[in-house]
């Protein structure tokens, strides 16, 4: 019989096909050809129990929440009302033996209130979406694409640095972990006063009271946000925390504090998050950059010198 109708066949290479499908030798399948359902809604793909990673289609994917799958993850753009519209639930999976309650959305429902909100589909952004972000744009977050030479970053929340083969996200710290933050925030923010000769007590005080003013309410604001910085396999590696200086200007921000994990320096993640602070203070506006290093910090003060960052003041101390 001639290929045209052949069913089933075994290639020379040990592929097998079957109609409009190759199952390779790894055991991947790939389809040539419409798939689907010998009736209408009356299948399934996959169960509870039996779950697919990953779902991918032209317009993203289904059914995933891992940051893993997604880039350019930033700040939803149509404000306020748009969140309070949404309705998070806790529910059971109709079928299969799973007892457990889970908690999320309904995608019905958020489809429905986004096209409320002026999102036309298919589209990332509709003109009310983009008018909104614009009359908004002092609590909203917005995103740049600000790459250098030999990386590209982009630096609002959900953002990414990649250089070579590391890449580093911006992930704002979730709120349930903020008031430990704070605490670990300030214990190292003492430890590094004391290092510089002030003593426990004037160090304590000093640092609760830079916490109290930058974090009144114990959340973070957005004068003074904090992230997460994650790498590509989701693992937390450090931590950001940017915001506007003391000054008056708006457009003067600052590096509060940048901290990369011990176990994982020395890969980039300090350059790189450095640059994605730059990107970031860039798209909310800023025009200068600052930081503060202590003097016992070589390390730090060759990175941020090599980065173009220029010494404006010095404290000089000896003991007597």
């Amino acid at each position: 019989m001639g290929d045209n109708a052949w069913r089933i066949k075994v290639s020379a290479d040990g592929s097998t096909w079957v109609n409009a499908v190759t199952i390779a030798n790894d055991g991947a399948a790939s389809f040539a050809g419409v798939v689907k359902p010998a009736s209408d809604n009356a299948f399934t793909l996959g169960a509870s129990g039996a779950r697919w990673s990953a779902v991918w289609s032209a317009t993203g994917t289904i059914q995933t929440s891992d940051m893993r799958y997604k880039t350019d993850i930033f700040a939803s753009d149509l404000g306020l009302d748009f969140v309070l519209a949404l309705r998070p639930v806790r529910y059971r999976w109709k079928e299969g033996p799973d007892e457990t309650v889970h908690y999320g959305l309904l995608a019905q429902e958020v489809l429905a209130t986004a096209k409320a909100a002026g999102v036309a589909d298919c589209h990332e952004r509709s003109d009310l979406s983009k008018e909104y972000v614009q009359q908004s744009a002092s609590c909203l977050g917005r995103r740049v694409g600000l790459g250098r030479v030999g990386h590209t970053c982009r630096g609002s929340a959900g953002d990414r640095c990649q250089t070579g083969d590391m890449s580093l996200t911006l992930v704002p710290i979730p709120l349930q972990r903020f008031p430990a933050w704070l605490k670990r925030s300030q214990s190292e923010y003492k430890t590094d006063l004391i290092a510089t000769g002030e003593t426990p007590r004037a160090a304590e005080e000093h640092s609760s009271n830079a916490i109290e003013r930058a974090f009144s309410a114990g959340a973070p604001t957005p004068n003074n946000t904090v992230f997460d910085l994650v790498d590509d396999s989701g693992q937390i590696v450090g931590y950001l925390w940017i915001g506007r200086d003391n000054s008056d200007d708006a457009s003067s921000w600052w590096v509060w504090d940048v901290v990369v994990e011990p176990e994982h320096r020395g890969q980039g993640y300090g350059r790189a998050a450095m640059q994605l602070a730059e990107d970031h203070a860039r798209a909310e506006g800023a025009r200068t950059l600052g930081l503060s290093v202590f003097g016992f910090n070589a390390v730090a003060r060759g990175m941020y010198e090599s980065a173009g960052y220029e010494t404006t003041s010095v404290k000089m101390r000896k003991q007597l």
